[in-house]
C-alpha cells in the first residue's frame, strides 16, 4: 500500500483544487493509497491561508473535511519527531519547519512526501527520503 505524506505546498495546491493535487487525492479516496498529514505542515498552511485573506471557519472547514476520510491520518509533532526534525534542519541545511514535516514523513513511514518545496527536493537527493513533485 502506498502511504504518502503531504507537506505544506501540497496542502495549498489542494486548498487551490489543483488538478494534479485532485488527482493524488482521488487516488487515497478510491484506491489503496493512504495520506498522513503532519500537523506542522497544518500550522504552516493555515498560517499562509490566513495571510491571503480566508476566514478561520473555512479554513477550519477544510480541515474537518480531510479529517472526516478514513484514508488520511494526521501525525502529531512527537518528541522524537522533534528530534529527528532539529538533527535534519542541522545536518541538511533547511528550515525546521520543512525537517519537521519530513521528519515525520519518514519516522511514520511513508514511502512519498508530496512536496513542490526546493528544500525537500535537497532531501530526496541526499536520499533522506523520496519525494514526488511536479
Amino acid at each position: 500500500m502506498m502511504r504518502y505524506a503531504a507537506d505544506t505546498w501540497f496542502l495549498l495546491f489542494l486548498w487551490n483544487k489543483d488538478e494534479t493535487a485532485q488527482r493524488i487525492m482521488s487516488d487515497v479516496n478510491g484506491g489503496k493509497a493512504r495520506l498522513l498529514i503532519p500537523y506542522a505542515a497544518v500550522a504552516e498552511a493555515t498560517k499562509k491561508l490566513m495571510q491571503r485573506g480566508n476566514s478561520a471557519e473555512r479554513i477550519e472547514s477544510f480541515w474537518s473535511l480531510l479529517e472526516a476520510s478514513e484514508k488520511i491520518r494526521f501525525i502529531s509533532l512527537e518528541k522524537s519527531v522533534a528530534l529527528e526534525g532539529a538533527r535534519v534542519s542541522m545536518t541538511y541545511g533547511i528550515p525546521t519547519m520543512d525537517a519537521l514535516i519530513a521528519a515525520s514523513a519518514k519516522l511514520s513511514g511513508c514511502n512519498m512526501l508530496i512536496s513542490g518545496d526546493a528544500d525537500m527536493a535537497k532531501l530526496a537527493r541526499k536520499k533522506y527520503l523520496a519525494v514526488k513533485s511536479w
